[in-house]
């Protein structure tokens, strides 16, 4: 199991596994996943330790629906970085040495 673990709640049934993995790696590496687990409307989606992974699982999901919640089933307010509407290869080196290494916000 990865070292980040986020979850995500649908209101209808949630993508699969191969339709996650698709839209994530339209936006970064999938090298970083390393687990999709889905249980009812919930999912819980592993990322190995990357600065950025965990917050492109995170635009993903909220684009296919999901909504973060805690493990108590509450919603987990994040603010998305910017960087996260743009797919990580088309960022310029300066825009990923930002996101990579720059003041960062905290998940829960």
């Amino acid at each position: 199991m990865g070292l980040y673990l986020a979850s995500f709640e649908f209101e209808g049934t949630p993508p699969t596994e191969a339709e996650f993995r698709a839209r994530y790696a339209e936006m970064y590496t999938p090298r970083v996943l390393d687990l999709y687990e889905v249980a009812g409307s919930r999912v819980e989606v592993g990322c190995l330790l990357d600065p950025c992974g965990i917050d492109y699982v995170e635009a993903v999901m909220r684009r296919l629906g999901g909504r973060s919640v805690k493990r108590n089933g509450k919603p987990f307010d994040y603010e998305l970085p910017e960087f996260t509407a743009t797919p990580w290869r088309k960022l310029s080196w300066l825009a990923r040495l930002r996101a990579r290494y720059g003041a960062r916000r905290k998940r829960g």
